[in-house]
């Protein structure tokens, strides 16, 4: 893939402040009934640790394409996929878009280029946990 240091450095910016995730999962799960009816039982601590490092490891994966990535990613394939949690396609469209939106809100430096930056990444791993690509 392309360089996407950008897109690494937006995410570490939005990191650095507090509240991101909360902001994310906020909007991921008033965005559709259905998602927020998945989330009833969760702990949204652990959550939202698995989602830092699950982002993390796509975008590490994505500028390095390193053995560990993809042995993780093949774990988040199969635990969100039909043998697993059975996240339909049309869920994922949802967490990209409240995703960036979160983002634009929290990193200081965004702009055109950088949500360009997300959507390609974020599509790219997209298609990896559909198993569109040959990991």
């Amino acid at each position: 893939m392309t360089n996407i240091k950008p897109v690494i450095n937006s995410y570490l910016h939005c990191l650095e402040k507090e509240g991101f995730l909360d902001r994310f999962y906020e909007l991921f799960l008033t965005a559709d009934e259905r998602i927020s009816d998945m989330f009833l039982l969760v702990d949204f601590d652990k959550q939202k640790e698995l989602l830092r490092k699950g982002i993390m490891t796509i975008l590490t994966y994505l500028d390095h394409e390193s053995l560990a990535g993809k042995i993780t990613i093949k774990r988040l394939r199969e635990t969100h996929g039909s043998r697993g949690m059975n996240i339909l396609p049309e869920y994922y469209e949802i967490w990209k878009s409240c995703l960036i939106q979160a983002v634009e809100e929290y990193d200081h430096e965004f702009s055109d280029e950088i949500k360009a930056g997300w959507q390609k990444v974020l599509n790219e791993g997209v298609s990896l946990m559909l198993e569109k690509t040959g990991i």
